[in-house]
């Protein structure tokens, strides 16, 4: 699994976010921060770019009502605030290597899709993007052990020669 440099730091973090919204209670920024163990400007950046309208939400000034939290899973919010140069653990650019990230990408996009009740049909873009992992993980695992190329077809061949050939699988008369 991904290590992520600030897990420790996005543990608290959660941890406090999770309280707060289980506690039905509304806190500052500053608040935040000291609970977390941020810094002021660091969690002040972090609420601007990352965390609001998501899980944030103002009620009133300068005060925020957590919500979506407690329905999201911990590796979520950990892949959501880091940046993606934090999440790759060996930077292996093969096609395979390639498929399961974005898999795993896709995935994490889509859960947090899902816990995100601000957003308008957000059933349906969160099943798109849960089809899409799915179908990227099986192309990762197939092609991982050789079987791939019984998927595709070659340059040209708009018949699936390979199918026709090596499996049950005709072309249907008409």
């Amino acid at each position: 699994m991904a290590k992520y440099k600030s897990r420790d730091s996005y543990k608290r973090l959660y941890a406090v976010l999770h309280e707060i919204e289980k506690n039905n209670t509304k806190a500052s920024i500053k608040q935040i921060a000291d609970r977390a163990g941020y810094k002021y400007g660091s969690m002040g950046a972090y609420a601007r770019n990352k965390l609001k309208n998501v899980y944030l939400f103002e009620s009133s000034a300068n005060r925020y009502k957590v919500s979506g939290i407690a329905s999201t899973l911990f590796e979520s919010f950990a892949y959501y605030m880091s940046q993606k140069s934090h999440l790759v653990e060996d930077r292996d650019d093969s096609l395979f290597t390639s498929l399961r990230n974005r898999s795993l990408q896709a995935f994490y996009l889509s859960l947090s899709i899902f816990n995100n009740p601000t957003l308008k049909y957000r059933v349906e873009s969160f099943s798109i993007l849960l089809a899409n992992a799915w179908e990227l993980l099986f192309k990762a695992k197939a092609g991982a052990k050789g079987r791939l190329h019984g998927y595709f077809c070659e340059a040209g061949d708009r018949e699936g020669t390979y199918l026709r050939e090596h499996t049950h699988i005709a072309k249907s008369p008409r």
